[in-house]
């Protein structure tokens, strides 16, 4: 009856990923997917052998139409599918298979070997017994060198932050302080500009001034040439009599 089912034919995959969920919700046994090809070529045989039983005792019609595999649910959110493998390849491998002839006494052998092979199927061990803090422990060296790498690399990126903010913080005092140069170069231009507006009456002035001097001997010419001569920005002194 077996040899008469195909590995290939629908029900057979599908009673096979089925079968599969069930262990993976009920033990958190790997998923379908997670399985390796020989783990599935495996399981594949199992469930045509299933099927075939099925078939003989007369719980499914031996023609019966192939349906596809119904869509599976939208999965809760879970660690990578990477992730699974590892940690479960590290608890297969922290796992010990007794055989019952180690030479040691029970109390001894789960001491030395907390993690103890239950189960296995096709010789990969699909569950274990231990206690949670011995699971624990293998999880936790499975990821925590991760972990540290990532948090060396999270304080790095924090320092690179705090410099930045620090140049940042730099770039802000020196701009406040160019605005108050700015400020006071500009003060320091109205204050140019006035006193060449103030030169320039002054020399205007002093222009008018010589055109209705009558001879350069005369005292008031004399005072005249004085007061050209001297700093443009000092006031004048009054004129002779």
């Amino acid at each position: 009856m077996a040899d008469r089912i195909l590995l290939t034919d629908p029900r057979v995959a599908r009673l096979a990923v089925e079968r599969q969920q069930m262990a993976h919700e009920g033990t958190c046994l790997p998923t379908w997917d997670e399985l390796s090809a020989a783990e599935q070529e495996g399981s594949l045989l199992d469930a045509r052998n299933y099927l075939a039983a099925a078939i003989r005792a007369g719980l499914a019609p031996e023609n019966s139409r192939p349906v596809s595999a119904p869509e599976q649910p939208a999965a809760p959110v879970q660690p990578p599918a990477d992730l699974r493998q590892r940690l479960a390849e590290a608890i297969r491998a922290a796992a010990y298979d007794c055989d019952g002839h180690c030479g040691l006494d029970e109390a001894e052998c789960l001491d030395r070997h907390p993690i103890t092979v239950a189960v296995e199927h096709h010789g990969v061990a699909t569950d274990v017994y231990g206690p949670v803090t011995a699971l624990a422990e293998v999880a936790a060296a499975e990821v925590e060198p991760e972990l540290a790498k990532r948090q060396a690399r999270g304080d790095i990126w924090k320092a690179k932050a705090a410099e930045l903010e620090q140049d940042r913080d730099r770039l802000d005092t020196g701009l406040a302080a160019l605005r108050e140069q700015l400020a006071q170069a500009r003060e320091q231009f109205a204050a140019v500009a006035a006193q060449r507006d103030r030169l320039r009456t002054r020399m205007n002035n002093l222009a008018d001034r010589w055109d209705t001097a009558l001879a350069v001997d005369k005292p008031y010419a004399r005072d005249l040439r004085a007061e050209i001569s001297v700093d443009p920005f000092t006031a004048p002194s009054a004129p002779s009599a």
